[in-house]
């Protein structure tokens, strides 16, 4: 069969492909244009480009298919609305249905938490969804009954090889920054992958239109278990800390306020409360009735090919490797003439970079301009060489290439950037870049925008967007107009740099201490403040603010922010 797959470079939906490839079937992978296919990388399946939220681009992308699995989602998240959750899985869903009307079979991936919490519940139970998330999954599963050649599927908590959400649970147990709520007591029901697409392919192949499936592990198991086999396959100790949910829910609900003030995303929210204090337990037997389904995969043994997989690809641990400390960033700091100013502007930058990049694997780098004035985006260097990826320097400045080169060879000697791979090149920004069309998996820039025109604003912004895969742009703060008189720099607003970047899906403020710029230090100055206390002290308060700054209001950051950016 020809079977089409909405979602298909996700966890699920690439999981799917794969799993329809090895079946003997031609996959076509239905993606955006601005998607990240790297969990397709050498799979056999034709790309074709839809948006389930534009009803206009899926007729040309499941012309000539035969079955559709409907994988295209986003899991629960804070920080999202429920217009935006209705706006992809309840419309999302009508306007596939309504293009797939010729298809037929068409799978559609919903979740068992459209049910709530309690005891074990199958297909049959009564709605009841708790959060945004539940509401616009059980609106969607109603919107799909409606048609006759729909068969929803319900897959409960899955992990495994290729997820990066459970991946935050993960290096919280690692690092032993996670806690019990109310002992542990309450159930869920973890689904190894393989056991979750080998479900969902059944229900394509096997189940009735009109129907729901649920897919599940094999059994609930107590969350202190949960976490207890977690520790076990990372061998680092279990957690032992219990917290009362009467405390923890009032407190996250308190973060969350905080969060939704600051544009900061909480480090504990009222949905981790649920997910750790709830019971979640279904039952699939309907599935293996029906379906010949049999979960395979036990708890420990998911968990260690998990676990196997994180550490394959260096995510456990990830997060503290690109979240240096400043004094590890200060000596490249110096190493460019600059202080310590400069170097928390690095830790920074990569503190608003690392939820971001933990969700990405790029192997090739470009920095789109060095900084007008201060340094040569050493951070950028030294942040190609933690990823093992390729990189390539352009500039329009052949003066300020030259420099980036011999301060490249002078880090290469001190032994900071080894076995790094780079290619300068002199580029002009009225002409387009001369890169083939998502040539490189990451685009970073800092301190480059601002310095153009208009017309160079505008095509650059769109060379950007047509080289990259993703983008990584920083750009001084226009609303701070102490700092960029001070700086000798022109800049944006946050508001303009967004404009330049419309498919952005992340943006934000960098707030900065005090610093008078342009101190120029002597050879003899760097090397005694590599190592003197006085620096050390410093680095070591501006570390403490750094967090204290993270949760000043909005308009107070927009005010005294430094440095404006936009990430996809």
């Amino acid at each position: 069969m020809k079977v089409a797959v909405t979602g298909a470079t996700g966890f699920l939906g690439a999981a799917i492909c794969h799993a329809l490839v090895a079946a003997g079937h031609e996959v076509v992978a239905i993606v955006r244009g601005t998607s990240d296919r790297w969990r397709l990388d050498g799979l056999d399946v034709t790309y074709r480009i839809g948006d389930v939220t534009v009803p206009t681009t899926l007729p040309d992308a499941l012309a000539g298919c035969d079955w559709l699995v409907h994988a295209a989602g986003r899991l629960g998240e804070f920080g999202i609305s429920e217009e935006a959750y209705t706006r992809l899985h309840v419309e999302g869903t009508r306007n596939v249905l309504e293009a797939a009307r010729g298809l037929s079979r068409v799978l559609v991936v919903s979740s068992p938490g459209v049910l709530g919490s309690g005891e074990i519940r199958g297909e049959s139970a009564e709605y009841a969804p708790t959060n945004r998330y539940e509401r616009s999954k059980a609106a969607a599963e109603k919107v799909s009954l409606t048609y006759p050649n729909a068969i929803i599927v319900r897959p409960e908590f899955v992990y495994g090889e290729g997820d990066l959400h459970v991946l935050g649970l993960f290096n919280a147990v690692k690092s032993g920054r996670i806690f019990l709520i109310d002992g542990g007591r309450s159930t869920c029901h973890p689904t190894h992958i393989a056991d979750a697409v080998r479900g969902m392919l059944l229900a394509l192949e096997k189940g009735k239109t009109g129907e729901i499936y649920h897919i599940t592990g094999q059994e609930p198991v107590p969350m202190r278990q949960f976490l207890r086999d977690i520790a076990a396959v990372l061998d680092v100790p279990e957690p032992t800390v219990s917290l009362p949910r009467f405390v923890m829910q009032p407190a996250a609900k308190l973060l969350e306020i905080v969060g939704e003030k600051t544009g900061i995303t909480p480090p504990l929210t009222t949905s981790a409360v649920d997910f750790f204090s709830t019971s979640y337990r279904f039952s699939s037997e309907k599935a293996q009735r029906e379906l010949g389904y049999t979960p395979q995969v036990d708890l420990r043994q998911g968990l260690r090919r998990t676990a196997a997989w994180y550490r394959a690809h260096g995510y456990l641990g990830a997060q503290a490797t690109w979240a240096r400390a400043i004094n590890e960033l200060y000596p490249l700091a110096l190493a460019e003439g600059e202080g310590v100013g400069t170097a928390y502007e690095y830790f920074v930058k990569r503190r608003a970079l690392q939820k971001f990049l933990i969700h990405k694997q790029p192997q090739s780098m470009l920095i789109a301009g060095l900084p007008q004035v201060y340094g040569h985006s050493s951070d950028f260097l030294l942040l190609a060489q933690e990823l093992g990826a390729t990189l390539t320097v352009v500039d329009e400045r052949a003066e300020k290439l030259e420099a980036t080169k011999v301060l490249l060879a002078q880090l290469q000697a001190d032994g900071r950037l080894v076995g790094l791979p780079v290619t300068f090149k002199q580029v002009d920004w009225r002409e387009p870049l001369p890169f083939a069309e998502g040539e490189f998996d990451l685009v970073v820039s800092s301190e480059v925008i601002q310095r153009m025109d208009a017309p160079e604003r505008e095509l650059f912004a769109q060379e950007v967007q047509r080289v990259g895969r993703h983008f990584a742009i920083f750009c001084p703060n226009q609303d701070n107009a102490s700092h960029v008189g001070r700086s000798g720099l022109n800049g944006l607003t946050l508001a303009a740099l967004r404009g330049h970047f419309p498919q952005s899906e992340m943006s934000g403020l960098i707030d900065m201490p005090p610093f008078p710029p342009g101190i120029a230090l002597s050879e003899e100055q760097r090397e005694s403040a590599e190592s003197g206390m006085i620096q050390q002290i410093g680095m070591w308060g501006l570390q403490q603010y750094s967090r204290f700054e993270a949760l000043l209001p909005t308009n107070v950051r927009a005010q005294y922010a430094h440095i404006v950016y936009v990430f996809r």
